[in-house]
């Protein structure tokens, strides 16, 4: 693993963030009490594996779940055709907002106005403090929220989405699917384990010709 000290890019925080997750876990997700983290990676989301997730692989009723899907929209710079499923996504009630920011500079999308996305500026780290009492937490986040725009935006990035129940996966779904509009990421059928198999078998892969 890299140093401590070391600089980490979304994606590349969401990668490691997924691999420390509890013994006797499966997948690339984290168990809390009545709460659990699904993380994707290469713009695949596997339903299969965020049913196992939400129900702790069928052994509980829906808990409330936080899926964070790293994705890529364009090369050095934002393609512009990702603005429209992005807007899509922040208007949905099941979007917790977008892990991003501009060049060098990370921010946290939360809405949109017009051709300009509405943020929050991360960056107000102070001394830790006992939390007991009565604790004075305003100075500690960002109050006002600013706008850039959307050509600003650095292409890689992570979408955050609370799933409440399993209306909100179909709900994901369609999002996701949406006719006439660039895909951002992919829902798929199935886990990611079996995924692999079906891709690396060469018996099935011998099979399908």
């Amino acid at each position: 693993s890299s140093g401590i000290n070391a600089e980490y890019g979304v994606i590349r925080v969401c990668v490691e963030y997924a691999k420390e997750k509890p013994a006797g876990s499966h997948g690339p997700y984290i168990q809390i009490r009545d709460f659990t983290v699904y993380t994707a990676t290469d713009c695949m989301v596997f339903r299969g594996d965020i049913v196992k997730t939400a129900t702790r692989n069928g052994t509980c009723s829906w808990l409330k779940t936080l899926v964070l899907i790293s994705v890529r929209m364009g090369g050095d710079e934002l393609n512009p055709a990702y603005q429209e499923p992005i807007q899509a996504y922040l208007s949905s009630s099941i979007c917790l907002g977008i892990i991003g920011g501009r060049k060098r500079h990370s921010l946290y999308f939360t809405g949109f106005q017009g051709s300009k996305l509405i943020h929050y500026d991360p960056h107000r780290c102070q001394p830790v403090m006992k939390t007991e009492g009565d604790f004075k937490y305003e100075s500690y986040v960002c109050s006002t929220p600013r706008k850039m725009a959307f050509s600003k935006m650095d292409p890689s990035c992570t979408f955050a989405f609370y799933l409440s129940s399993e209306d909100d996966l179909r709900e994901l779904t369609k999002l996701s699917s949406r006719p006439g509009v660039i895909k951002v990421f992919e829902i798929l059928d199935g886990t990611k384990e079996e995924y692999m198999t079906t891709i690396f078998n060469p018996t099935i892969m011998a099979n399908d010709h």
